[in-house]
This record gives structure tokens, sequence and C-alpha cells, in this order.
């Protein structure tokens, strides 16, 4: 409320066209505000149903997915963030466009509020959205953190922690050790 600034976050994950001149964050924030609990991946992060995943186990209640995209009003393109996370980890998710032509690239999208299916209204696939893909908009919609805290004690979502400690280490110690043509890849099948 005083404009401090509360913390920062890095992207976790880069796009391939960042991963010469960026180097990505190794760590996931999440800030208590006074209405609750928020985690800001940034656009790419969103893409890996795990960012999500270890922001809601951390207690997030709103997902903040800043995007510099080029989805347009191509909503299938938009899908693969912050939206279809929501769904896998109940929280709210503030998807916010970049709206602008900077380096030679039109960055475009409709900026998007979004909610687990069982708090939307029936027909509704957001709770807000902008009118255009392509210009400044402010988006406003109010969240109800009482609902959600309701909707996330009676569904609890049922994370096989066993099935994730048993592969995924493994897996992202392959993943991290193998690279080809300066790319990292998954280089061992599963047993």
């Amino acid at each position: 409320p005083d404009g401090h600034l509360v913390g920062t976050q890095r992207k976790l994950h880069l796009f391939t066209a960042e991963e010469g001149w960026l180097t990505p964050g190794d760590e996931l924030h999440a800030f208590d505000l006074p209405f609750g609990r928020v985690a800001m991946p940034i656009c790419m992060d969103h893409t890996f149903w795990e960012t999500a995943r270890l922001a809601y186990l951390g207690g997030a209640e709103i997902l903040i997915d800043p995007a510099a995209d080029d989805a347009g009003d191509r909503e299938w393109l938009a899908a693969r963030g912050v939206r279809a996370r929501v769904q896998e980890s109940p929280c709210y998710g503030l998807h916010v466009f970049i709206v602008t032509d900077l380096f030679g690239l039109h960055w475009r999208g409709r900026s998007s509020v979004y909610a687990p299916v069982g708090l939307l209204p029936p027909g509704q696939r957001a709770l807000a959205q902008a009118q255009s893909d392509d210009q400044e908009e402010v988006v406003v919609c109010e969240l109800d953190m009482a609902a959600l805290r309701a909707f996330r004690a009676e569904h609890t979502p049922d994370f096989n922690v066993p099935l994730y400690e048993k592969y995924l280490p493994r897996i992202y110690a392959d993943y991290g050790a193998s690279e080809q043509n300066g790319r990292r890849i998954i280089s061992r099948p599963f047993d």
C-alpha cells in the first residue's frame, strides 16, 4: 500500500531466443500481500505445470503471468499459460500481456483474469478479459478470496508426490547433464 518493493522474481524458463543473453533464475518466490499470497512466474514459466505447482504448494493464491508474446487473438497460444495452470493448481490467474511494437516485434495478447472452472460463472472461460489484443487496456476484476479458499479446501488436488520423487529428480538430472548442439535434452527414456 505504501509503494515499497515487496520483492522480485527472475524468469525461470528462458525462451529459445533468450538463452544466449539472459540468465535464468533458480528460485520461485511467493509474496504475502494484505489480500493474499502472490507468485509471479514470468511468461514462459507458465508453459510448464511444475512452476505453478511449486507456487501453489508454497501457498500462492494468485499467479501473475506477465507475458511478452505474439499470441494476439489466437487464444490457443495464450491458453498454454496461466489459464491452464490455475485448473491444475487452483489459484486465480492474471495473464498480463504487453501490447507494443518493440525490437521489430509485435507483442500482442488479450490480458485476462482466470479462475478454476469451478469458480467461473456458467459459460464463461475468464472472470474478465481485455476487449482487444492490440490496444492498451486496464482490466478490472474483483477476486473473491474467501470463495477461492473454500474451493481449495473442498477440491484439494491429489498430487502423487511419491511418483514425482521417483521420476522427477532423475529426469531433471539427466536433462541438466545432457546437451546437444547447445540445447539441453533428456537423454534417457523411462525405465
